[in-house]
């Protein structure tokens, strides 16, 4: 057991096994240690590829239900961002009904100009929403070209695919859904330290 949990942290972990183990006072609690060292460190990532394809074609998941789907179970937060958003999509009625519900913080990034801001942001007065703004001595606001979707900091949607009509019914578009809490937390607070730097809130 403790070749195991040896082979699975590494060598910082195996240091960490070994103090562990000598910490504890019987072998049944040795045994404990090891097997739950071994457990944490061994679950790996669940990624998994979601399409959008025309007709019926995307046969490895459905990158629009997928994102409905996550939205609907969202219970604490959902942080997303899109180039643009269009009354069309699907995602427009999903953020809308998500915002109403107790509990649940809902922030959406856009571009200045193709996300249209300051039409979602009345249509989701319980959001947040936050446009890209323009650096000093620039001209234009910056191009936010970044979409994504991460529900309760633990679940994250990355996608080609624009929160439009289209890009979840028509277009060839590829999202990677994935479990990972790390991914989820770090793309949340990267996000964040760039507002009044990158992004302003609507108001």
């Amino acid at each position: 057991m403790m070749t195991v949990a040896i082979n699975v942290c590494g060598s910082t972990g195996a240091r960490t096994a070994r103090r562990r183990v000598g910490g504890a006072e019987h072998r049944d609690d040795s045994v404990a240690v090891l097997r739950a060292i071994a457990g944490a460190r061994a679950v790996r990532t669940a990624i998994t590829p979601v399409w959008t394809m025309p007709g019926v074609e995307a046969t490895t998941g459905r990158l629009t239900s997928e994102a409905q789907r996550i939205i609907d179970d969202a219970r604490m937060s959902i942080v997303c961002s899109s180039f643009n958003f269009t009354p069309h999509s699907g995602m427009w009625t999903a953020l809308e009904n998500a915002a109403a519900r107790p509990g649940l913080s809902v922030t959406v990034y856009l571009d200045a100009h193709a996300g249209s801001p300051a039409a979602v942001a009345a249509h989701l007065p319980k959001a947040t929403v936050l446009r890209t703004l323009t650096l000093t001595g620039g001209h234009q606001p910056l191009v936010s070209h970044a979409k994504f979707i991460v529900v309760d900091r633990a679940i994250t949607l990355l996608t080609s695919a624009n929160f439009s009509y289209s890009a979840e019914n028509t277009n060839i578009e590829l999202g990677l859904l994935v479990h990972d809490t790390n991914l989820a937390k770090s793309i949340e607070t990267l996000m964040r330290s760039k507002h009044g730097i990158l992004y302003e809130k609507v108001t």
